[in-house]
C-alpha cells in the first residue's frame, strides 16, 4: 500500500474570512503524482473527516487530492451553514484550486473536480465558469436542480427574498438541524456537532501568516497544531446560521446535467 502524506492549512478568501484546506499526497518516495483532484463537499459537510476516505483512496492510487471547507462549514470561519451568496462560495473554490494548479510541479498535471451533493453544483459551476481549464469531473448525487415539488409558492419565495435582505439570518422557517438530518449514525453526528473551528481571528500580515503570489493569506498549520484552539460548534438554538470537456456523473439517471444560477442561488434554504 502506498504511503500518503496529509497536511492542513488555513487560507483567507477575498473577504478576509479564514478557510480550512487539506491535502492528501502520495509520499515523496512514490511515483510522480498522476493528476490533481479537487474535492467539493456537500451542504453542512466538510472535507478533512467526511471526505477522508475518498482522499486517502485517491492519494494511495497516486493522485494529489485537495479539499476546502466552504465559509461557514467544517473548520472554516463564518456563521454555521449560512451561505450569503453562492457565487462567493464558488469563487473561493476557484481561487484556491487554481492557486494549487499554478504551483510549480503541478502546472502540467491533469485537473479533475469531485463533487458530492451540493458540491456537485459547485463542481458544475466551476467547470462552466472555465470549461477549458478542467480535464473532467466526477459528480456523486449532484444537486443539479431544486425539485419543483419541494419549492414553496412563488409568492412565498418573493416575500422571503425581500425579508432576507433585511434580516438574512432570521430563523423564520422551523426546520430540523441540518446535522441531525444528515447523519443517522450518532457517533458521526456527535463528531460533526463538536467539530473544531479556528478559535482566533485571522492573523495580520506579517504576524504568522504569509502572502502568496495570488494575494491569498496563508497560515500553515500541520499535524496536531492544525486547529489553533478548539471551539464547540453550537446547536441550532445557539448559533447563527473553448469546448467544454465531458462530465462524468455517478448515481444519476439523466445525462444533461446543467446547473443554472437560479437553481442554486440560495441553497441554504433547502437541504441538498
Amino acid at each position: 500500500m502506498m504511503d500518503v502524506e496529509y497536511h492542513e492549512e488555513y487560507v483567507r478568501n477575498a473577504r478576509g474570512v479564514q478557510l480550512f484546506t487539506c491535502v492528501w499526497l502520495p509520499a515523496p518516495s512514490s511515483a510522480p503524482t498522476k493528476a490533481l483532484v479537487f474535492l467539493c463537499h456537500g451542504y453542512g459537510m466538510e472535507c478533512s473527516d467526511f471526505m477522508r476516505a475518498c482522499g486517502m483512496k485517491l492519494a494511495t492510487a497516486g493522485y494529489g487530492v485537495f479539499g476546502i471547507d466552504y465559509e461557514g462549514h467544517g473548520k472554516s470561519m463564518g456563521a454555521r451553514c449560512y451561505i450569503h451568496k453562492f457565487e462567493s462560495l464558488v469563487a473561493d473554490c476557484d481561487m484556491f484550486f487554481k492557486s494549487i494548479c499554478d504551483m510549480e510541479g503541478y502546472r502540467n498535471k491533469s485537473r479533475f473536480l469531485y463533487g458530492e451533493s451540493m458540491g456537485g453544483a459547485v463542481a458544475l459551476l466551476l467547470h462552466r465558469k472555465d470549461p477549458t481549464f478542467w480535464d473532467g469531473a466526477v459528480l456523486v448525487a449532484p444537486m443539479c436542480k431544486i425539485s419543483e415539488k419541494v419549492k414553496p409558492h412563488p409568492v412565498v419565495v418573493t416575500l422571503l427574498t425581500q425579508v432576507e435582505e433585511i434580516i438574512p439570518k432570521w430563523k423564520i422557517v422551523p426546520t430540523k438541524d441540518v446535522i441531525d438530518s444528515a447523519f443517522k449514525d450518532p457517533v458521526k453526528r456527535e463528531k460533526e456537532e463538536h467539530a473544531h473551528l479556528p478559535g482566533q481571528a485571522p492573523a495580520e500580515d506579517g504576524a504568522g501568516a504569509s502572502q502568496d503570489q495570488h494575494g491569498c493569506g496563508r497560515q500553515s498549520v500541520r499535524g496536531e497544531d492544525a486547529v489553533p484552539r478548539p471551539a464547540r460548534r453550537g446547536r441550532r438554538g445557539d448559533r447563527p446560521r473553448g469546448q467544454p470537456r465531458p462530465l462524468r456523473a455517478r448515481g444519476q439517471r439523466r445525462q444533461d446535467h446543467e446547473a443554472l444560477p437560479g437553481d442554486v442561488a440560495r441553497p441554504h434554504r433547502r437541504r441538498a
